[in-house]
């Protein structure tokens, strides 16, 4: 075909990275807490930016439910706060 063009393209059919991006970006990150008093101290640091009556999110305590690596089984007190 004359004057055609063939433009490779990028197709993200399994979309963690638009979910990690998308979803992480407001959300206090907990992921990583040890305890119950981490949970709670980086929930309070977010509190003391957030606009009253705003909601604040967080990450799921432990990774992903797709990881399985860690979870807040994790957590020194070993349940959910």
């Amino acid at each position: 075909m004359d004057g055609a063009a063939v433009l490779p393209g990028l197709i993200d059919t399994h979309p963690h990275l638009l979910h990690f991006a998308a979803r992480n970006a407001p959300l206090v990150d907990i992921s990583h807490a040890a305890s119950h008093e981490q949970i709670i101290a980086r929930i309070a640091d977010r509190a003391r930016t957030t606009p009253l009556g705003e909601w604040i999110m967080s990450t799921p305590v432990g990774e992903a439910y797709y990881f399985i690596r860690r979870s807040y089984k994790d957590l020194a007190e070993g349940e959910l706060p």
